[in-house]
């Protein structure tokens, strides 16, 4: 995506533009990409979907910007918007299934894990939603906002808030299992390979932790 409103597919062997589809507005929101079709927001609040020919199947507006980056699992889509709304949208349709919302504008990307829904919200909170209905199981409040994307590692969810810590809190209760305080905000979402979580701080340091 880019700030002209275009999305570009490119060959990766040399880099040759194969079609572009125009959006309107920026996106800022990185594509969900299956085999038969590309998921994105934009700036203008709209939730596309196209196939990989470059033509659009549908498109969905929330009431606000689309930054979140989607995911899709069980033939749903998920985002957040600037709305303070998490939308799971019909894959195939675009068709709203339900929406949950949050106190603030969500930037946070979701991540899906045996059914739940985590994804943060600048309210401060990370939160793990049903798929199927959006109801919530539980919601983890810090004391800053959770712009962070989670990841999620066996039993425990891993993100950062611009409180300055970086938490691990389980799963399936929502209970913090431990924390770690870094100089700055934690806007950077983590990366955790062989049992060591990776996460940037905005105190100019790379972390790396144990899970």
């Amino acid at each position: 995506g880019s700030d002209d409103g275009y999305l570009y597919a490119v060959n990766i062997s040399n880099g040759k533009a194969l079609w572009n589809a125009q959006a309107h507005t920026a996106v800022r929101s990185t594509p969900y990409i299956t085999d038969e079709f590309v998921y994105f927001g934009t700036e203008g609040g709209y939730m596309f979907c196209f196939d990989l020919s470059g033509q659009m199947k549908w498109q969905f507006q929330a009431k606000r910007s689309i930054i979140s980056s989607p995911v899709v699992a069980e033939d749903m889509v998920f985002v957040g918007s600037m709305d303070s709304t998490v939308y799971a949208l019909d894959a195939n349709s675009g068709w709203a299934i339900w929406r949950a919302r949050t106190g603030r504008p969500i930037i946070s990307s979701p991540v899906v894990d045996n059914d739940v829904l985590y994804i943060g919200s600048s309210d401060g909170k990370l939160y793990a939603l049903d798929i199927y209905s959006g109801r919530q199981i539980w919601s983890f409040d810090t004391k800053g906002q959770v712009a962070s994307s989670p990841a999620v590692w066996n039993d425990a969810v891993y993100f950062g808030s611009t409180d300055g810590f970086i938490y691990c809190v389980e799963t399936r209760k929502g209970k913090q299992r431990w924390r770690f305080k870094t100089g700055g905000y934690v806007i950077s979402s983590p990366v955790i390979d062989d049992n060591v979580v990776y996460i940037g701080s905005c105190d100019h340091y790379v972390y790396a932790l144990p899970v």
